[in-house]
């Protein structure tokens, strides 16, 4: 008797199991999974987005594009390169996104890595309609820790885990360290992104990868990188080469 009881227990799972199957197999055939799902289909809407973006990400931002990146001086190839491959990426973002293809700029403080981020997220929202959380690395944790002491995490981490795109804008701090408990709230958030097939799209100032790998542990790291975008700015800084001379493209 007791092998029967077994027996219909995992005859039982096998049906829950058929169901379950027969009922994603439905939402795929009705394109819930589609490049083209759950986008933002009216243009007023999608300008509505884009700005509540720009009043949390500040003024500056408003006007970034690709075609205003400045490509000027002695790396005008390398960022041209650069620029060229976000032009891809962005003509073919439903197909990107719908796989959970995320982005990643890395490079020294100054190399226009959120310029680059917003002009983006601008295609994102004005020419695809995807939803879109941006946070600032550092004020998420801050965040976080003010939602433990109101009242628990729930809510303030479904905004995280539900736009298709989530965007952080360098997470390390200023001591280039993350702490253990910065370090467990992006591995959760990054990992709960990924098991989705969400995207995240991050900038982080470092030198290079290997300095990149030992800030956010390779667990960390290679959910980010896998599937992803991953281009590195690796020029002089903007400011920088303003204060030496005016924009003159060079070649090199």
């Amino acid at each position: 008797m007791a092998i029967h009881r077994r027996d219909m227990g995992h005859s039982d799972r096998q049906a829950d199991l058929k169901t379950a199957l027969a009922r994603f197999e439905s939402r795929m055939a009705a394109g819930a999974f589609s490049p083209y799902a759950n986008r933002i289909e009216d243009p007023r809407k999608r300008w509505c987005t884009f700005l509540e973006l720009i009043k949390r990400r500040g003024q500056r931002y408003a006007m970034c594009s690709l075609e205003n990146f400045d490509i000027c001086g002695r790396d005008s190839k390398r960022k041209t390169s650069v620029r060229d491959e976000l032009r891809s990426f962005t003509t073919n973002m439903p197909e990107r996104i719908a796989s959970g293809s995320g982005l990643v700029l890395l490079g020294p403080p100054g190399t226009g890595k959120d310029h680059l981020l917003m002009a983006c997220l601008r295609e994102a929202i004005l020419t695809h309609g995807f939803t879109v959380r941006w946070h600032d690395g550092l004020e998420l944790f801050q965040q976080v820790k003010a939602a433990i002491a109101r009242d628990g995490t729930g809510d303030f981490f479904k905004q995280l885990y539900t736009p298709q795109i989530l965007a952080l804008s360098d997470p390390v701090p200023p001591r280039d360290e993350l702490t253990a408990y910065e370090l467990s709230v992006l591995r959760n958030v990054i990992e709960k992104r990924y098991s989705s097939g969400l995207s995240t799209w991050i900038t982080t100032n470092v030198q290079n990868y290997d300095e990149a790998r030992k800030l956010f542990t390779s667990a960390v790291l290679d959910r980010l990188l896998h599937g992803t975008l991953e281009l590195f700015c690796g020029w002089e800084s903007y400011r920088t080469r303003m204060e030496a001379k005016p924009c003159a493209t060079e070649t090199n």
